[in-house]
């Protein structure tokens, strides 16, 4: 199981609150909120590199302007511990309740419980039906701390704006994303992957340090392959310096 040490920031309302308390002060307290932070995988160090600067990234700079700005009104707490286990979901219950993961009978994201039965549905998350018979003893199944009870993640919401909307599909039913990484993706280049003509729908490129991204919206699959297929025929002998095969996956 792969160890997680989630970072947290509380800002200036989170120590004016605490200050209020110890104050005996926390029923007269104008704070009605903290904002809780926390960050996923990010260690203590990474937040100091990040905040600090680092040699070879982002030319020593600091890369995390806004959490170094919080950090100015923090405190930066070093004899804490993780929960043990670490994972995502125990650490941050075990941040906001105090709770250890034994007390909360929560060990990971996932878990399985022998008092319940599956759902009518197949959940979001790819958890199949079960059988529920009130007259049987419980068959036991995997529970769920997501989204996935509530929303099929598989699935568009069928009433979201940006189906519809210029700056989502617009109506259309497929679109696509074309990711090319190089350390160098000189003008040239960009402009010759924006006269890639489609046979249908629209197209758009645009640069990233580093990257090429170009997108497909239209109502034509093949066009879609079409698009991606000649600028790749355009970026893969430039930045790889090989022949444009086209990738095994695209046969299947």
């Amino acid at each position: 199981m792969r160890k997680r040490f989630p970072l947290v920031a509380i800002v200036a309302a989170g120590l004016i609150l605490v200050a209020s308390a110890e104050e005996g002060g926390l029923d007269d307290s104008s704070i009605k909120h903290v904002l809780l932070i926390s960050i996923d995988g990010m260690h203590a160090l990474d937040f100091k590199n990040c905040s600090h600067g680092l040699a070879g990234v982002n030319d020593g700079k600091p890369f995390c302007p806004n959490l170094a700005a919080l950090s100015t009104n923090g405190v930066n707490y070093v004899a804490a511990n993780t929960s043990k286990p670490s994972d995502s979901f125990p650490g941050l219950m075990n941040i906001v309740s105090g709770a250890t993961p034994r007390l909360m009978g929560v060990y990971y994201d996932v878990a399985y419980d022998r008092t319940l039965d599956g759902p009518a549905t197949a959940t979001g998350n790819g958890n199949p039906a079960g059988p529920c018979d009130a007259t049987k003893p419980p068959t036991g199944y995997t529970t769920e701390y997501e989204e996935g009870l509530d929303i099929n993640q598989t699935l568009l919401n069928g009433g979201a704006p940006l189906l519809t909307s210029p700056v989502g599909l617009q109506g259309n039913p497929v679109f696509g994303t074309f990711l090319a990484a190089a350390p160098v993706v000189t003008d040239a280049m960009l402009e010759s992957c924006r006269q890639v003509s489609l046979i249908a729908g629209e197209g758009a490129v645009t640069r990233l340090p580093g990257v090429v991204i170009a997108r497909y919206r239209g109502a034509s699959a093949a066009a879609a392959r079409h698009y991606f297929g000649e600028l790749w025929q355009k970026l893969r002998p430039a930045l790889a310096l090989r022949a444009a095969v086209p990738p095994r996956i695209w046969a299947t």
